[in-house]
């Protein structure tokens, strides 16, 4: 029983090292996805509603996944923090395509505008 004991804490020590590691990408890219979802004027605040976002629902989440894996051999609910982030990222990520996607018609009947870099400045000498 002891050897068991030491077995599953090894295996505990082994997720949450991982899942600390997974933190330097998942809130990055979080906080990344709610501050292009806000539409603020300020520039810092998107950035600080997305920490304490990240924050919020990743630490209590983690804890409540190292109690669970403690009581019992499912180490990899270590994970359920990264899970929570990595679940809002890919539901943020869906909303800002829907978007992106719902203004595309809106722009294909319009006329081309003249690009100066391709050359269709309108002064006649083609760019040179």
């Amino acid at each position: 029983s002891r050897a068991l004991n030491q077995h599953r804490k090894a295996k505990g020590i082994y997720q949450r090292r991982i899942t600390f590691a997974l933190v330097s990408l998942t809130f990055p890219v979080t906080i990344a996805l709610i501050a292009l979802s806000l539409n603020s004027s300020n520039r810092l605040l998107p950035f600080f509603v997305g920490s304490v976002v990240c924050c919020g629902l990743f630490f209590p989440l983690e804890m409540q996944g190292y109690e669970l894996a403690r009581s019992g051999d499912a180490s990899y609910l270590e994970h359920l923090g990264n899970a929570a982030l990595f679940a809002l990222a890919a539901i943020l990520l869906l909303r800002l395509e829907h978007w992106s996607l719902r203004r595309i018609p809106a722009r294909a009947g319009r006329p081309a505008t003249p690009s100066v870099a391709a050359g269709d400045a309108g002064d006649g000498e083609g760019g040179r």
